[in-house]
């Protein structure tokens, strides 16, 4: 399940159901702590290698590669990976996370198709309500946006910067 998280926070911290091993996915791919430090790391030969892999070793890795990638600034390749994860494996958490990466990499058109394209379960809709509304914001709806931000602040007041968002 997606968490909110704290400022601060790792972003893995949003999954609760077993994607945010990011630390075992590091070792795995041979990061050691030890050797990122104050220096900027292209983690994109590594991702690059990921989506190479045959579908049952990216199945286990994807969703973490993914977070690592939105953790380092890189949603471009999150995308990819969970897009491609996407199309192996049906699950509404999958798609919730695309609609992230959508909404970061300022595609509001295609995020909103994609939050539309589904039956969300009733503990997702905050997340996609406030996402879907970043999108119709992203577009220029300001009434869309300010619809679903209100749906956002009706189930939790002080869910993200829902309160500022609707202080405009």
């Amino acid at each position: 399940m997606v968490k909110k998280r704290n400022k601060g926070e790792p972003v893995a911290a949003e999954f609760d159901d077993g994607w945010s091993d990011v630390t075992g996915l590091l070792r795995d791919l041979e990061f050691a702590a030890s050797s990122v430090q104050d220096e900027e790391v292209d983690l994109t030969p590594v991702l690059e290698s990921v989506l190479q892999a045959r579908d049952d070793v990216f199945k286990k890795v994807a969703a973490d590669a993914s977070l690592v990638a939105a953790a380092a600034g890189d949603w471009k390749n999150a995308f990819a990976l969970i897009d491609r994860l996407s199309h192996l494996e049906e699950s509404p958490r999958l798609k919730l996370w695309k609609l992230r990466c959508l909404i970061e990499l300022c595609k509001f058109s295609e995020a909103l198709t994609v939050a539309q394209a589904l039956a969300w379960p009733t503990e997702l809709m905050i997340h996609v309500n406030y996402l879907t509304a970043l999108g119709f914001e992203g577009l220029g709806f300001k009434d869309q946006a300010r619809m679903r931000f209100e749906a956002v602040k009706k189930r939790d007041p002080r869910y993200r910067d829902v309160q500022e968002k609707l202080s405009f």
